[in-house]
This record gives structure tokens, sequence and C-alpha cells, in this order.
């Protein structure tokens, strides 16, 4: 079996470029007998966890990058900046922060249309990390393309002198369908990118610009790039990428296309080689501390003193059904390891309430026939079922492994306001109104219709 491993890999969480989920991308790597898979998505880190995950269950050693954006100057905000490609991969832990680092701080510092960074930037954040020169649209490739090969030489000396033997050539080429142009262009482009390895002694790899998993979904692909562009899909001259080749293509195939090259194979083994396992480790508490007030010996029994206090000031101390339900979610709380979240959660909005502070909105539970989004359209909250596959927090529908149904012994009032939306809640929900020139929090029962809403709280 031929060994090449894939070093230029876009999911969907490239937003509205790539295609794939992790987990299919891993999936499709496993079936063509891959032994190894980076993921680098443009600009982001978003989706290495799941990645790292989906590789341990299909028993592939994932490789975490990013395809980044870099400029001269990353503070440089200006129209007409130019920025370039290039491709980061993650060593070790140490690499793995770099690259966590470098990623927030081209969306903190440098986003200007897209998240950059710069040379000086990289420098200072380079340990552990593996340096491709990206596609056609990286730095060195451009300075070859416009003919300024003294310029391209200047910038791959640099990475050379910033990371030794852990820069790299990139070399790819694809098949377009309707723009020959382009076609001859990555193909001219590759061997002068060649030669230009073997004259600096940068040891090149060749890549697959992977942008879905599967050859048959260059189609749905090309819709994402319509939508990412503003476009109709039947607009010509629209931007695509005029090619059903930027598909995850077995190691056989990119064997019989570089076969006059074979080290530009054996050199995405040798990365693969260099890469630690395991660079994301799960925590199981990374909140901050909670300071206990004295007499306190744990954070539970802090809890339950501030719950009692709570139930003494609204009266519910006495009544046996709040007793019962406190005493129930307070357990649920307590073996979910909720307990300190709480607290803090608490904290902050003590805070906030105790120095005229506004609350914003939060988060609670579902009333009856609010909709839910599922595989098979909407639904109402009360007719999901066991099975039923609903979109969760990830972007990805769930299957729904159990459901519980609180039994609330309370009337429910609907509101309806100028702009036509209507919102059901219970008598004693907190409703944010203006009042004399001032905000009120006030509940929902005492609202008349000469009131004027500033803001609901949905928690």
């Amino acid at each position: 079996m031929t060994e090449f491993t894939h070093l230029h890999t876009h999911s969907y969480y490239s937003l509205l470029d790539g295609l794939s989920s992790p987990k299919d991308l891993v999936k499709c790597a496993r079936r063509m007998g891959s032994k190894s898979l980076a993921l680098t998505d443009h600009g982001t880190c978003a989706g290495l966890y799941n990645f790292q995950k989906a590789c341990k269950e299909e028993g592939i050693k994932p490789i975490l990058g990013m395809e980044g954006y870099i400029t001269a100057d990353h503070t440089v905000k200006e129209k007409g900046t130019s920025m370039h490609h290039i491709l980061l991969l993650a060593k070790n832990k140490t690499g793995y922060q770099n690259l966590i680092h470098l990623s927030s701080k081209a969306y903190l510092e440098g986003f200007y249309y897209k998240p950059r960074i710069d040379f000086d930037l990289l420098q200072k954040h380079h340990e552990g990390l593996i340096v491709g020169s990206a596609c056609c649209a990286g730095e060195i490739p451009c300075f070859l393309w416009n003919g300024d090969k003294k310029k391209a030489i200047e910038v791959a000396g640099k990475f050379k002198d910033v990371f030794g033997d852990d820069f790299y050539i990139e070399i790819m080429t694809h098949v377009y369908y309707l723009d020959k142009q382009q076609e001859d262009r990555e193909k001219k482009l590759a061997g002068m990118l060649y030669k230009l390895s073997k004259e600096m002694n940068i040891k090149a790899i060749c890549t697959q610009d992977i942008h879905y998993a599967y050859k048959n979904q260059w189609y749905p692909q090309d819709v994402l790039l319509s939508i990412q562009t503003r476009n109709s899909i039947k607009n010509p001259d629209r931007m695509s990428f005029n090619s059903k080749d930027f598909y995850m293509k077995p190691a056989e195939e990119m064997a019989l296309r570089y076969k006059a090259y074979p080290q530009l194979l054996s050199n995405t083994i040798e990365i693969a080689d260099k890469i630690e396992e395991n660079l994301i480790e799960s925590s199981e508490d990374l909140l901050p501390n909670f300071n206990l007030p004295e007499g306190f010996k744990n954070e539970e029994e802090y809890l339950k003193d501030l719950l009692t206090d709570g139930m003494k000031e609204k009266n519910l101390i006495k009544l046996p059904k709040y007793r019962k339900r406190i005493k129930y979610e307070m357990g649920i709380i307590s073996q979910c390891g909720f307990i300190k979240y709480f607290l803090i959660l608490w904290d902050i909005i003590n805070f906030a309430n105790t120095n005229d502070i506004r609350v914003g909105i939060g988060r609670g539970c579902f009333l009856p026939d609010q909709k839910v989004v599922t595989n098979n359209g909407y639904k109402n909250i009360q007719d999901i079922k066991k099975r039923d596959e609903v979109l969760a927090y990830d972007g990805e529908f769930h299957e729904v492994l159990k459901t519980n149904k609180y039994i609330i012994e309370e009337d429910i009032m609907n509101i309806e306001m100028e702009d036509g939306r209507r919102i059901n809640c219970t008598l004693d929900h907190k409703i944010h109104v203006l009042k004399n020139g001032q905000l009120k929090w006030i509940e929902a029962q005492y609202l008349n219709e000469q009131d004027e809403i500033f803001d609901i709280n949905v928690g």
C-alpha cells in the first residue's frame, strides 16, 4: 500500500467553504486505510476537539492544524491590504497551545475580513509548529507566479531560518472541468515550487485541498460557495471551484498523480511521524475558585443555605410541594457536579443586582408549543419522542434518548407586542419595562397595555 497522509483538509468549520464534518472526514480516511489525517480549517481551531475525538474512535492518528491567513502587519486594517494562506500543524502540546494562541490573536487583534496573523507573531509563537507554504494562495506561490522569484526565496528563507526542517514547500494540483487555465497554472506552479525546494534544500510535500469527503459531494459544496458569496447557483460568472476534484483521494490516486516524485508522498509520512498524539486533554473542572464565607465547610452547604434564604424570602419554605421540588433539583445539581457553577453564576448576578447593573436574558425550560428543529422539520416540544433526531448546540442532529416533563401548577399568560411577537410566560415572569423614564423589572401579571416593554428575561 502507498504510504501517504492528507495534511490539508477542510471541514464544515471552514464556514460555507468546507462541506463535511470532522467525523465524516475521519470515517472516509479510515475506509481508505489511512493511518493518520490532518484537519486544517480556515483561520480556526474550532473543529479540532471533535476531530481528535473522531480519530480516536476510528483508530486514526490526528494531526491538529489550521490554514491561517498571514499579512505584513496583522494590526493594520486598511483597504487593499494583501494576505496569503499558510499551513500550520501542531507537533506537540506546545505547538497546539501556540496554534490556539495564534488563532485567538488572529480574531482578537488581526481580524479584517479574515482572522489574520503576521510573520513576527508567528515567529514569537513558532515552537512546536510545522509550517507548509499552502496552496496557490500562499505567499511563496504568489511571488513565484508573479515573476518575483527573489521575493519568494526571501520569504522561504525566513521560514527556513525559524522552522528549520519543520518547514515544507507544499505542492498541489487539481483537475478543473471549466477552468483549464487554472489547471495549467497549478501544474506550472508545481514545477516552479519543486525547483525552488531543490535549490533551497527545503523538503516538499504533495497535498490535496480537501473541501468535502467524497467526489460526489462537489455540487453541495458549490452551493455553499454560492451562499458564501451571496450569489445564485445559476449564475455562470459567480465564484466557483469549477472542479469535482477537491475530495479526499485514496493514497493510490495521489501516488498515480505524483508517480515521478515519490518523495512528495513519503515526506507527508515524515510529518505524520513527527506528530505527538492526545494534544487536547479534557479537564474535569476549569471553573475559578469560589471563596466560601466563614462558617461553611463546603460549597454544597453554602448553596443549600442560599436556597433556604430564598425560600423564606418568597414565603415558600412552609409549602411541602416547593420543599420537595427544591430537594429534588438540589440533588440533580449535586449529582451533576454543577454546585460551583451555580454559586459562581449567583455571585455574578448578585453583584450586578446590588450595584445597579442590568442583568441580561438567560435560559430556562421550554413551555408547551415551543418549536424544536428535528431532521423531519419543526415539532412542538411536547411532541418530541425517544429516537427523534433534534438539532443540538453543536449544530448536528442527535437522537433523543430520554424525555422529561415537569408539571408546573401555574397559570400561563400570553403577551403580544407591537412588533407581532407573542411570548408565553408564568405570571411572576420578570419583564423589563420603561416606566416614567426608568427601566424596572416587574412581574408579567402587573403589566398593562400602556407599559413599554424594553426586554424580557426568557430564563
